[in-house]
């Protein structure tokens, strides 16, 4: 009888109210508090209940971490993607490189210095 009136204090002192089960949930998909201790609470009112709280736990670690996950990597490829103007600085750049490649090519088939090409 002691352990049954401990064990409902605990279930009310974790889930006795809304904000009291919204705390207990987060921390146990966040590391707060190891969701295990909350698991053998649940299981104690029903077996049911148990597994609803493992796939809660299931679901929250799985989706909701990989979707946050997601969201930040893709951030962080777009603050790494160059800017419109860099990328117009970069093609400019290419182009000069390709200008003055091609520059020495015709002053190479410019034999005699005349500014015209010789075949």
């Amino acid at each position: 009888v002691a352990d049954d009136q401990s064990a409902r204090s605990d279930l009310l002192s974790t889930f006795g109210s809304l904000e009291d089960a919204m705390l207990t949930l987060w921390k146990a998909t966040s590391g707060g508090d190891d969701w295990s201790v909350y698991y053998d609470m649940m299981v104690q009112t029903d077996a049911w209940n148990g597994l609803l709280f493992v796939f809660f736990i299931f679901f929250f670690q799985g989706a909701i971490f990989n979707v946050m996950t997601g969201i930040f990597v893709e951030k962080a490829m777009r603050a790494a993607t160059p800017t419109w103007e860099e990328q117009v600085r970069e093609k400019l750049g290419e182009d000069f490189d390709f200008e003055q490649q091609l520059l020495k090519v015709a002053r190479s088939m410019d034999e005699d210095n005349s500014g015209h090409l010789s075949f």
